[in-house]
């Protein structure tokens, strides 16, 4: 699919392997906004919009970040970009510096949700750990009494 390329919801579902449904529930909530529509009004979506689809899914999905915090790091980007765009343009040493110090502390306010998030996970992590030798333990003391001697 070229980057012009635009395709209808049905497709772009498929290919980011989201339904019509959702990708309707994250336009509404401005995750995603279609690239554009067709005469007749259907949704139109570019390789980007899929992309983006894309990794929405994937941090709902695999990585387990609500739909908040995944608007967050998509806002964030969105705001990296455009950073990036007038840094691209500015031949001014002042205003590059300011424009780095901009995208410095964007990406760690993401750095530090994402460390928040992985500092969460290595907390459960623990935990269960915790109870899978206390069952395991279990396990091996009712396995290892002689028979008739059970609770």
């Amino acid at each position: 699919m070229g980057d012009r390329e635009q395709v209808r919801i049905e497709v772009a579902a498929q290919r980011s392997g989201l339904t019509k449904r959702a990708i309707r529930y994250y336009e509404e909530l401005g995750l995603i906004r279609p690239t554009g529509r067709s005469e007749s009004g259907h949704r139109r979506y570019t390789a980007a919009d899929i992309r983006q689809l894309e990794k929405i899914r994937v941090l709902r999905e695999t990585v387990g970040l609500p739909l908040t915090e995944i608007q967050q790091l998509l806002e964030a980007e969105a705001a990296l970009e455009r950073v990036r765009e007038r840094y691209e343009r500015s031949a001014a040493t002042e205003e590059r510096v300011a424009l780095l110090q901009e995208a410095i502390a964007s990406v760690s306010s993401q750095l530090r949700l994402i460390t928040r998030k992985r500092e969460a996970l290595a907390q459960l992590q623990v935990e269960y750990e915790d109870r899978l030798a206390r069952l395991r333990a279990a396990l091996a003391d009712l396995t290892l009494e002689p028979a008739g001697h059970g609770a």
